[in-house]
């Protein structure tokens, strides 16, 4: 059903139903594991810590 869609498409899909249904709930469905999907969170989390912090980098 969601083969279409590569593991980005996936994690963005269930970070946006994810308070109407069970995060493993909708990993099942979309077929990725639990443990993907967070690490998927802390990857995005990081990248913008990254680019936030790069401006500030170059007013020192």
């Amino acid at each position: 059903m969601f083969k279409n869609l590569d593991a980005g498409g996936k994690y963005t899909a269930i970070k946006q139903v994810a308070g109407e249904y069970t995060i493993s709930e909708l990993c099942k469905l979309f077929g990725v594991s639990r443990s993907g999907y967070y690490a998927y969170l802390k990857r995005r989390a990081t990248d913008r810590d990254k680019l936030v912090e790069r401006p500030n980098q170059g007013s020192l």
